[in-house]
């Protein structure tokens, strides 16, 4: 018997468990409150990616365990969290075939695709993008 898939996975930067300081962590936090008043706390699992390079490891085997255990994974990354969470996401959904949304946070994203054009193939696959 198959083990029941979380509704929502939310990956991103929530702050370092202190006041919140800046509008990345604002706009994760808020989501992710919007999410659990909407399905309720055991429906929606969190990924504070702050200080991820700390435990790099971990950081990734998490990143993919999100993606393995939640039926939808909304991504809200900074420039370079994208370039660090769309590859990730890009191979290892070909075997989990979840549903991916991305919030996306600040205006760097039409630049960076500019200079990135590999990107666009990848979020093409996303259900919907946030801007």
């Amino acid at each position: 018997m198959s083990k029941k898939l979380i509704k929502i996975g939310v990956w991103g930067q929530y702050g370092d468990g202190g006041p919140i300081a800046d509008g990345q962590a604002v706009r994760t936090t808020i989501t992710t409150q919007e999410l659990i008043k909407k399905y309720g706390e055991s429906e929606v699992c969190i990924l504070n990616t702050n200080a991820w390079r700390k435990h790099p490891i971990k950081f990734f085997l998490d990143t993919v365990s999100l993606l393995k255990k939640c039926e939808n994974v909304i991504i809200l990354p900074a420039d370079n969290g994208l370039k660090i969470v769309a590859p990730i996401y890009d191979l290892f959904n070909k075997i989990y075939n979840r549903k991916l949304f991305y919030i996306v946070i600040g205006g760097f994203l039409p630049a960076f695709l500019k200079k990135n054009p590999s990107y666009i193939k990848m979020l093409n696959k996303y259900q919907k993008l946030f801007v």
